[in-house]
């Protein structure tokens, strides 16, 4: 297994529909139609210091991590009010990864690669209903910052729905 930085030459297929996959499970329930996560992809690659990795196995990507900073994610930003501070996006693995320290690895080699551009804070926005993020971004020292009440479209049973979740905002120091 490798990590690298994300090509879109020739990882974008299999990033997309890995995002798409874990994305569509509980809690998120969020269907993205593959246009829509290929601009949001080629939207975080073309922002000033941002940093999107995959880890690859067989020449295939099992897990994806990106993030840029706050500045460029203004309904955060409003939050935190910390405009120093580097937003960590995404991070998606592969169902069978789950468990095997694999989220951990992405999550540091961000740490290193955002660091080495200057940051010092980190921001981070997940679901209540992730537990598992919380306690790893925790493990790291992150903690709760503040809560948002959101709406988002999601298929649950395959009816599409505008349904209620609360993220949380973590906010924590880039290990060195």
């Amino acid at each position: 297994m490798e990590i690298r930085t994300f090509n879109p030459a020739t990882d974008i297929s299999t990033t997309v529909c890995l995002y798409r996959a874990c994305f569509a499970e509980p809690p998120w329930f969020e269907h993205f139609l593959p246009n829509e996560v290929v601009d949001d992809f080629m939207w975080i690659r073309g922002l000033d210091n941002s940093v999107f990795l995959v880890a690859v196995e067989n020449e295939v990507v099992i897990a994806g991590a990106a993030g840029f900073p706050l500045q460029d994610k203004p309904e955060v930003l409003k939050l935190v009010n910390d405009p120093e501070a580097y937003y960590l996006a995404e991070l998606f693995v592969q169902r069978n990864w789950r468990g095997s320290g694999l989220a951990r690895q992405m999550i540091q080699r961000r740490f290193e690669l955002i660091r080495q551009m200057g940051y010092r804070r980190a921001i981070v926005r997940t679901s209540v209903e992730q537990p598992a993020i919380l306690a790893l971004y925790s493990s790291f020292g992150f903690t709760e910052m503040n809560r948002q009440d959101v709406r988002s479209r999601k298929v649950i049973e395959g009816v599409e729905q505008m349904a209620p979740d609360t993220r949380v905002i973590l906010v924590g120091t880039v290990p060195t």
